[in-house]
């Protein structure tokens, strides 16, 4: 596994940290809120522009960087209309790619589409006892894959996923759980379930995941240098294990905001990203499959429902208002934010090293970046993107 070497010492605590959202609106941005590394190219990247050139209050991206240099981020990428707005490193290694922790369940969602448009996964209402035949008897033949991919499969589940971590065959292991809630009944946040899609993939696909994704996504994308952590059994771990650049990581979204196009080739059908990126039912408006949305109302999860995962402990559980956008996010604060409507991508990462835990995740996980990408756009604003809509993919309604 890759060695990192963060030199925290450079992460400088300015005057620029006291000054408030609001006022960062009315003044000029900071001048030690640079938005670019003087070192860094943006060769075979998204060209630079000035933010006030693609509808981005200055301000606020200088309130956005500072908050990163202050929860010591090791990256910040923001993409706006295909320019790149900015990108800071604050000192850290460019030259190694990052872990995204519970980002890559989104990123493995894709594969599930693929799968399914090639006709190799019938449905996302096909039972996971097809793949499983050892669930095709009680409460387990119930499951379906739409259950796994929106939290909804009543699957016994630890709320962390660090007895998973230690399981030789996390699939066997995961596979043999319990089921401990009514299948569909309500959504509780299962690292378990997800653990068991790159088994569905290898028997759908004939292949590993990751080579599946390599050979369909990545190489496609120009996405070459990356890792993925397996199990000592060899399995892909579908919940956690991925490692990306910042940049690439940037690309995935890019590449769902334009609705699965990528340098005008349609590589993810647009009608499994609306999918992804819709509620997964009339009363679970946060969360589509394996993408959360921020929904266009305030809502409150049903009795029963659990969302207090390790990424989202603390924060709140539904979102404000309107933002027409959807993300993903992982422990450490490795978020993956797109707002299509705006044309607007943001990309914020912490390096997963010895010694984290989960102080350091609740101190520097940047529980704001989120609000803080959406106050990127000026109030009032809005631009001739296209909204979301309902999807056109063919799959019960549940």
């Amino acid at each position: 596994m890759f060695s990192f070497h963060v030199d925290v010492a450079r992460v400088a605590i300015s005057l620029a940290v006291a000054i408030s959202l609001a006022a960062c609106r009315n003044s000029s941005p900071p001048a030690q809120a640079h938005f670019f590394e003087s070192e860094v190219s943006d060769n075979d990247f998204f060209p630079r522009a000035k933010p006030e050139d693609v509808g981005i209050a200055p301000a606020a991206l200088a309130a956005l960087v500072t908050e990163a240099q202050t929860t010591r981020s090791h990256a910040l990428i923001v993409i706006k209309d295909g320019h790149l707005v900015a990108e800071r490193y604050f000192g850290h290694d460019t030259k190694q790619p990052l872990r995204v922790n519970s980002i890559t369940k989104s990123v493995v969602s894709l594969a599930v589409g693929l799968l399914i448009k090639e006709g190799k996964i019938p449905g996302l209402n096909t039972p996971v006892s097809k793949w499983y035949p050892e669930w095709g008897k009680g409460k387990k033949t119930k499951i379906t894959l739409w259950n796994i991919m929106t939290h909804t499969s009543g699957l016994y589940h630890e709320q962390s996923a660090e007895r998973l971590y230690q399981q030789h065959d996390v699939i066997r292991y995961s596979a043999g759980l319990p089921v401990t809630d009514e299948p569909g009944k309500n959504f509780s946040y299962s690292n378990e379930a997800v653990a068991l899609i790159p088994g569905i993939v290898q028997m759908a696909a004939g292949k590993p995941l990751d080579i599946y994704l390599r050979d369909r996504l990545f190489k496609p994308m120009g996405i070459s240098s990356y890792d993925w952590d397996r199990d000592p059994a060899g399995n892909v771990m579908a919940y956690g294990g991925l490692w990306l650049f910042p940049r690439d990581l940037a690309r995935i979204g890019q590449l769902m905001a334009d609705t699965g196009r990528w340098k005008g080739k349609q590589l993810i059908p647009a009608s499994w990203v609306r999918t992804s990126i819709s509620p997964a039912r009339d009363n679970i408006t946060w969360y589509g499959m394996l993408w959360w949305l921020y929904p266009s109302q305030k809502t409150q999860p049903p009795v029963g429902t659990d969302i207090a995962t390790p990424e989202r402990k603390g924060r709140n559980k539904s979102s404000d208002d309107f933002t027409g956008g959807f993300g993903a996010d992982g422990w450490l604060g490795q978020y993956l934010v797109v707002y299509p409507k705006w044309h607007l991508v943001a990309v914020r990462m912490h390096a997963v090293e010895a010694g984290n835990d989960e102080s350091e995740n609740k101190k520097y996980g940047f529980q704001s970046f989120q609000k803080l990408t959406l106050a990127l756009i000026p109030q009032g604003s809005d631009s001739l993107g296209e909204k979301t809509g309902t999807s056109a993919f063919k799959v019960e309604v549940h």
